[in-house]
């Protein structure tokens, strides 16, 4: 993450720009634990929650560069960071909800894989970016669009699980309503 390279362009000591960090993972520590909460509980929608978190994760980063002021970043750090974690506690949990236990190790595979391959390729990016442009904001912006296009695809997911539930709700009405038909056409 270039947060501590851009708060010293900006003026703030290497070592501020370092505690933007700590609070980062301080933040993100407590994230894990809520997350892991909500994880729990039978009653809350967690690919919503996680479609949501992916969402503000993408535009916290997103912002960093609107942010001068040392309160600013350090908040956007801390939404970051507390938002990031959904990813390390939900993220098992949502597969298996789409893709059912059997399939979790498949799926897991192929999820880390991708993960793999943004963070192989996405620092050297944002790098070029930043040279390119001689500023980080452009990478930071970068880097929060493509967290957020990924959150509205797990958005087209549960629309698209939504049209199949709904789907299925008619076949099976349809066929209780054939079911009693038949049975008063007998009586």
């Amino acid at each position: 993450m270039y947060i501590t390279d851009h708060a010293t362009d900006i003026g703030y000591t290497e070592q501020e720009g370092s505690f933007l960090v700590s609070i980062l993972g301080i933040v993100s520590t407590i994230g894990q634990v809520t997350y892991g909460f909500l994880g729990d509980r039978s009653q809350i929608n967690l690919i919503l929650l996680y479609a949501i978190s992916t969402l503000l994760c993408g535009i916290s980063v997103s912002v960093i560069p609107l942010f001068q002021s040392y309160i600013g970043l350090a908040f956007c750090c801390g939404a970051f960071g507390f938002t990031l974690s959904a990813n390390y506690a939900l993220e098992t949990i949502v597969l298996v909800e789409l893709m059912g236990l059997d399939e979790l190790t498949t799926a897991y595979g192929i999820v880390l894989l991708g993960q793999g391959g943004a963070n192989l390729i996405g620092p050297p990016i944002g790098g070029w970016l930043s040279d390119l442009t001689e500023s980080y904001e452009t990478s930071f912006i970068t880097a929060g669009a493509s967290i957020a296009i990924s959150s509205f695809l797990i958005f087209a997911i549960l629309q698209l699980r939504k049209h199949q539930n709904n789907q299925s709700i008619e076949e099976q009405s349809t066929a209780s309503i054939n079911d009693i038909s038949l049975t008063n056409g007998k009586v």
